[in-house]
């Protein structure tokens, strides 16, 4: 997976048998690589102490589950190989991502399926997970940069069955209106807002296809229909309610 920063840490897997597999429109409705047992992409020039000298970072992170997953890791940075992005006996995160010490139930309540953004802000004095733009609550920070950054699998060897978009790394722990306009450039790229076009003015209707785009997961129109597209032959006002991933 090529690092587009121009700084050529880039993310590889030199067994074909563990490699991802490259997918599109298929659960996050667009371009990813999907992931599955055994299946990770690792960078070992990445986490190292120059590369992060203010002991901080930043981590975003499009990613999706296929179906119900009790256990999973969607990335490491082998702190101490003990950290969960899920763990199944009681669905909390067990988080040791750029930690020396994993933090047992944080976050709490991971989900076991569904597609999200996730955003991981780690400085001298806080460490922040949110999901979906929400944070899971302030931690303290103990900070280790680990050594191999691998994505598809959590610390603990669980890996992730479903598909990653795109990662984001800076080595700063962004402020809340830097994180805020990252998660909103995500936001527009992966879940745009739905668009019908222009109103239609016509003194001759003919039937007409209102199509909502397929970025979408669910569809609810003003009509009672639950399509994507619906056809319309006769004037009035139309609106579609979306749910994006």
């Amino acid at each position: 997976w090529d690092d587009i920063s121009g700084n050529n840490h880039h993310f590889i897997q030199a067994s074909p048998a563990n490699r991802p597999s490259y997918v599109s429109n298929n659960l996050l409705r667009t371009y990813a690589l999907g992931f599955g047992s055994s299946l990770t992409l690792i960078n070992s020039s990445l986490l190292t102490g120059a590369n992060f000298p203010s002991s901080s970072a930043s981590v975003f992170v499009v990613w999706g589950l296929n179906g119900t997953v009790n256990e999973y890791g969607v990335m490491s940075t082998i702190n101490g190989g003990n950290g969960y992005w899920r763990f199944g006996g009681d669905g909390n995160g067990y988080m040791q991502n750029f930690r020396n010490a994993r933090l047992n139930g944080y976050p709490a309540t991971m989900p076991s399926q569904g597609s999200y953004f996730s955003s991981l802000i780690v400085s001298p004095t806080a460490y922040t997970f949110y999901l979906n733009a929400a944070s899971k609550g302030l931690q303290s920070p103990d900070w280790g940069h680990g050594s191999d950054f691998i994505i598809g699998r959590d610390e603990q060897g669980n890996y992730i069955n479903g598909e990653i978009a795109e990662v984001l790394v800076y080595n700063e722990a962004l402020s809340d209106s830097l994180r805020s306009l990252v998660e909103t450039y995500l936001y527009d790229k992966y879940a745009p807002p739905v668009d019908l076009g222009p109103d239609i003015a016509s003194s001759n209707f003919c039937d007409t296809t209102l199509n909502a785009s397929g970025r979408y997961t669910a569809y609810a129109w003003s009509t009672g229909a639950t399509t994507q597209a619906i056809q319309v032959s006769q004037a009035g006002t139309y609106s579609v309610t979306v749910t994006n991933i």
